[in-house]
């Protein structure tokens, strides 16, 4: 038998486009999304099968699981063997898993990432009885007749995603809120769901719209290397889910304050919840509020003595939008915010990090050259992006500099912004704490 040595497994979903925003459907890209958190899961019970004790978790989070094991040559290969035939069974199947074996994670990573160019960018289809095109994704061959009524035709990829999501639309919040907190609390079928009802205090042009809001923090491969990955994921989760019922209590709070007359519901939707990446949806009307309640939520918390942030984007357009555009543009949005320095006034400027924006279209039709272009096109060309952020500071007078910047508009700041839209509306609601 061959002498035991140190390696690492790296698992990480990919292709997002064809396996996580291929639909508009609310509940197939929450399963997608939510099955993606279980690749730990995975690999933990590859470990059992190939009999390997004692892995240690490096990275875990955001479609990504990494451990750190020591193994013989046997052991190895049965770990590989169990990874593939885990990833070949039910919901796995639909998804885009790659997965590397390698001595350091460096070189996992790095056969991962070459890995991905080596299979197909969708798993296989299925062929058999297929009737038509699937009605959600118009791609794959639809071999279920989802319901009854409307005749609504899906592939068993869809199925299967969608079921999923279905079962963690509470699972996700009920894991975390104990005592049967969100017991009555209605949920979201859909992203109109999430506008549905618009009170009356909205303007008009907000009222059919949706805010993706993508957060990634600043700074957490090197802390996480100076205090160890497990103890910095472990206290990582800790952080989160107090920052998670922040942001539900301030949900929920402002869900009273606008008097629905509907039952109430819960309109904060998850579509990523990692140690460093989260992106969520919510009505246009409470992004400003929300970052208020992030923010103040983060603000203390540190790691290690370390305190810890967040960069963040927001893309508010129709809820009809392409979910999977609404993404992308929040996450570039964040990348710009983290390439250079805004000014907080008295000839001060900060790192762009620790900071967000807020974009806003007019219709459903997102720009397809990226965000950047668009601002030059919209504003002025030398206009850095970072111009267009707001620091996080917690007790920064949010509601005070939207309204300069609607005041100044055309002058020091933008020419046009339909913010001050979204503003009325959180103002008049008193969703915000500076209201």
């Amino acid at each position: 038998m061959t002498a035991a040595r140190k390696y690492y497994v790296w698992l990480e979903g990919v292709n997002f486009a064809a396996t996580l925003y291929d639909t508009n459907d609310l509940s197939v890209v929450r399963g997608s999304s939510m099955v993606l958190e279980t690749l730990t899961d995975v690999a933990e019970k590859a470990f059992d099968a190939a009999g390997i004790g004692d892995a240690k978790k490096v990275r875990a989070g955001a479609a990504t699981a990494v451990f750190k094991f020591v193994a013989n040559d046997a052991q190895k290969a049965g770990l590989e063997q169990a990874i593939k035939a885990a990833l070949a069974t039910g919901i796995w199947r639909h998804m885009s898993v790659v997965f590397a074996v390698a001595d350091s994670v460096e070189n996992a990573r790095a056969r991962v990432r070459s890995g991905q160019f080596r299979q197909w960018t969708f798993p296989g289809f299925e062929q058999g009885g297929a009737r038509r095109p699937d009605r959600l994704d118009r791609v794959r061959p639809a071999i279920h007749q989802e319901k009854q009524g409307d005749k609504r035709w899906i592939s068993q990829s869809v199925r299967d995603r969608l079921d999923y999501g279905r079962t963690q639309r509470r699972a996700f919040f009920d894991d975390r809120f104990t005592g049967g907190a969100l017991e009555n609390i209605e949920r979201c079928h859909s992203f109109e769901d999430l506008i549905k009802d618009a009170p009356k205090q909205v303007a008009e042009s907000a009222r059919s719209k949706i805010a993706v809001v993508h957060l990634d923090g600043d700074g957490f491969g090197a802390l996480a290397k100076d205090v160890g990955a497990t103890a910095f994921n472990q206290k990582m989760a800790e952080i989160l889910d107090r920052v998670l019922k922040n942001c539900v209590d301030h949900a929920q709070s402002a869900e009273r304050k606008e008097d629905h007359k509907a039952k109430e519901r819960l309109r904060l939707e998850v579509l990523v919840w990692g140690g460093d990446d989260i992106t969520l949806v919510m009505p246009a009307w409470r992004v400003l509020g929300f970052f208020e309640t992030f923010y103040r939520a983060i603000a203390n918390e540190k790691i290690n003595g370390s305190p810890i942030s967040f960069t963040g984007g927001a893309v508010i357009a129709h809820y009809k939008s392409p979910v999977r555009q609404l993404v992308q543009l929040a996450c570039e949005a964040v990348d710009l915010g983290k390439a250079g320095a805004i000014d907080i006034g008295d000839g001060e400027t900060a790192d762009g990090r620790n900071a967000y924006s807020i974009d806003i279209f007019e219709s459903a039709a997102l720009p397809d050259d990226g965000l950047a272009t668009h601002r030059k096109k919209v504003f002025s060309a030398d206009m850095s992006p970072v111009q267009l952020a707001f620091p996080a500071h917690p007790d920064f007078p949010l509601t005070d500099a939207v309204c300069e910047w609607q005041n100044g508009a055309g002058d020091d700041f933008p020419s046009r912004s339909k913010i001050h839209s979204v503003l009325s509306g959180a103002r008049k609601l008193g969703l915000m704490t500076d209201a």
